[in-house]
């Protein structure tokens, strides 16, 4: 079995992974285990989306294709980035960083767009199956 077919399932998995952290963040606040729930969905769903996003470069590798040659892939690249990055804000917001800089709104908008550019993408890589 090739790892192109991991990739699809690595990728929608962490996606569920992050919208289910989203909704403990948006319904359960008020609950005492939103934060841990939020913060290992999160990972772990961060984790998926890597391993995702390698899956797909060592295949690219193996057959010699071209990267970064269509919108879902653009698109996923930014994502890899924002999955990167969005977890680190959550960590400096949590460890009480302050400066003039909003830690918590950027982090929600980035969480927020994370999210949606997943599902936008999810639906260009249907076209592309």
């Amino acid at each position: 079995m090739s790892v192109y077919y991991f990739h699809p399932f690595l990728m929608f998995s962490g996606f569920v992974l992050l919208c289910s952290g989203f909704i403990a963040v948006k319904f359960f606040r008020r609950k005492r285990w939103w934060l841990k729930f939020h913060k290992i969905t999160n990972v772990v769903g961060s984790f998926l989306i890597l391993t995702g996003v390698f899956a797909i470069l060592i295949y690219k590798f193996t057959i010699g294709g071209q990267h970064l040659k269509s919108p879902h892939s653009y698109i996923g690249f930014f994502i890899a980035i924002l999955t990167i990055i969005n977890p680190f804000i959550g960590f400096l917001q949590i460890k009480g960083f302050h400066s003039s800089i909003n830690i918590k709104k950027i982090h929600r908008i980035s969480g927020r767009l994370l999210i949606g550019l997943m599902a936008f993408n999810i639906i260009l890589g249907l076209f592309i199956v």
